[in-house]
């Protein structure tokens, strides 16, 4: 998931598929019964007090809600769509239309769309993808406690109030966050068979891919050993490195200022300071090293295939992605024939950031015509088991099936290649995934990686869901990303002459573009934040 100049493998999201979309079993209803969608955890449904609630709203005229997501359409999203509006129509006198912002244009036509306001009712957003800069510019409806507990009972009821108040900006809400952030770590993915064809041990760690690159390049002319895109692919084996070479760094809002997850101090450190600049240079020596072996594709900033597809396709030795997203692709790549490996991308001491309930979520626009029903409309779609279901993981008997032993699987005849509904593939990120039961053929790897997961590796900071106001420096933001996006993203593939003199370089461009007034005024906000 969340690309600006620094791509992540984790965040986001970005285009996370879930780990149950590739499953095998038997089933034959339309939608799945309430006690197997509940799953194992008790979650509010749609009676007593909260179906009380909502009878009691007059919903005589009917209303069209218009939601954007991020992605593309899965080749079953009408047949889903027709059965989401089947029920729609009868529960509330609604219809929902969702259209999509694809990778490679959402960070351009994103703030375009709220700006013109013609046509839409809600769209996705999160702390990676425009929510503090689109909620700083009144682009979102803003949401009162009264509303929610009014037109969203069950998904008010379903959040712990810690999801309220992160979402909080200049102390009002604008996100509808999701209940259930992701327990999830960045990974790569490589080829296991060619490691053993090959003789090369398999790595750990992202500085450990050298020598399973140079033998793909020796060996396999078919396929480019790290085959990136410019949107989620770029800068994720080099946040990979920065962050194994110590504690792991993030960036503030994708602009060049780093806070220490590992520390609670809240200290805000330019790119080109400190433990900051070390883990910067250490990367960049390395993708350089990269790339001009020839390990990495020259088309870098023009390719719009994700590492995960062209490893699918045979033409990357590489794919990245997140815990949650790969298991459809693992087991896709099962059925290729590949044995593939799962290297988790952690720092130093072995952790990774657990995602903030900022990570995925839905902002209403301000322009909508009936904001209160489009929250109505998706309190069903995030919260009510059948609906759920119906919009992640498609239509049961056709895209899943519930087996014998309560877990998900597909249908006969069905595979994660032919599947037209892949859970999770339409980009309903916000819905509530406790409610899902487990998945039928989790393969040992990916249970090993779940358990190591719960089992200390993703750690919290309180600045995890910190939001900055970039209001006030404006034109100093707007500069930095440009030098970022001119000076920085060459580095993070490899693309310049000499890594040192490039890095000396970027810092004198962020400088002159204003980036010290930026850090000053988030350090303000993150001390405040923090109640220093």
């Amino acid at each position: 998931m969340k690309r600006k100049w620094l791509q992540k493998g984790g965040a986001v999201m970005m285009a996370a598929l879930t780990a149950a979309s590739v499953l095998a079993g038997c089933g034959n209803t339309e939608v799945p019964s309430e006690a197997n969608a509940a799953g194992t955890k008790e979650v509010a449904g749609e009676s007593g007090e909260t179906a009380s609630q909502t009878s009691d709203i007059d919903i005589s005229e009917h209303v069209d809600v218009v939601g954007y997501l991020l992605g593309e359409a899965p080749a079953g999203m009408d047949d889903v769509m027709n059965a989401v509006n089947e029920k729609l129509e009868k529960d509330l006198n609604a219809s929902l239309e969702i259209r999509y912002l694809s990778w490679g244009e959402y960070t351009a036509k994103y703030p375009l769309l709220l700006a013109a306001g013609d046509d839409i009712d809600f769209i996705f957003t999160a702390d990676w993808c425009m929510y503090s800069q689109e909620a700083t510019k009144n682009a979102f409806y803003e949401l009162t406690e009264d509303e929610l507990k009014t037109y969203m009972p069950l998904h008010w009821q379903n959040c712990a109030p810690i999801a309220w108040d992160v979402s909080k900006v200049n102390g009002k809400n604008y996100m509808i966050t999701t209940c259930t952030p992701d327990r999830r770590c960045d990974v790569a993915a490589y080829r296991k068979d060619l490691c053993d064809k090959y003789n090369v041990t398999a790595p750990t760690k992202m500085s450990e891919f050298t020598d399973y690159l140079a033998a793909i390049k020796e060996n396999e002319s078919d396929i480019v050993p790290m085959n990136m895109d410019s949107q989620y692919d770029l800068g994720s084996p080099f946040g990979a490195l920065r962050n194994e070479y110590g504690d792991r760094y993030e960036d503030a809002n994708h602009l060049g200022i780093f806070w220490n997850a590992e520390s609670d101090d809240g200290q805000f450190t330019p790119i080109y300071e400190g433990a900051v600049r070390e883990s910067y240079k250490y990367a960049a020596d390395i993708m350089k090293q990269w790339y001009d072996a020839g390990y990495i594709n020259k088309d870098v900033f023009s390719n719009d295939v994700r590492s995960k597809d062209a490893f699918l396709e045979g033409k990357s030795a590489v794919a990245f992605g997140n815990s949650v997203d790969m298991q459809s692709f693992l087991v896709s790549a099962k059925d290729k024939g590949y044995e593939v490996g799962i290297v988790p991308l952690l720092d130093k001491q072995g952790h990774s950031l657990a995602t903030s309930y900022l990570n995925n979520g839905v902002g209403i626009a301000a322009t909508s015509e009936h904001p209160q029903r489009t929250m109505m409309v998706l309190d069903k779609i995030m919260e009510d088991p059948e609906y759920n279901y119906l919009v992640y993981y498609g239509i049961e008997g056709k895209n899943y099936v519930i087996t014998e032993d309560q877990k998900i699987g597909l249908p006969d005849g069905v595979t994660a290649d032919n599947n037209d509904y892949p859970a999770d593939a339409a980009g309903f990120w916000f819905t509530n995934k406790d409610q899902f039961l487990p998945s039928a053929t989790w393969s040992d790897d990916y249970i090993a990686l779940k358990a190591q997961i719960e089992d200390g590796m993703l750690i919290d900071n309180k600045l995890t869901s910190f939001a900055p106001n970039v209001e006030n420096v404006q034109t100093q933001v707007a500069n930095v990303t440009n030098v970022l996006q001119q000076y920085a993203n060459p580095m993070q593939v490899g693309m310049v002459e000499d890594t040192e003199a490039a890095l000396t370089t970027l810092e004198e461009k962020l400088k002159a573009a204003g980036l010290e007034d930026v850090q000053a005024e988030i350090q303000k906000q993150a001390d405040e934040y923090l109640g220093k």
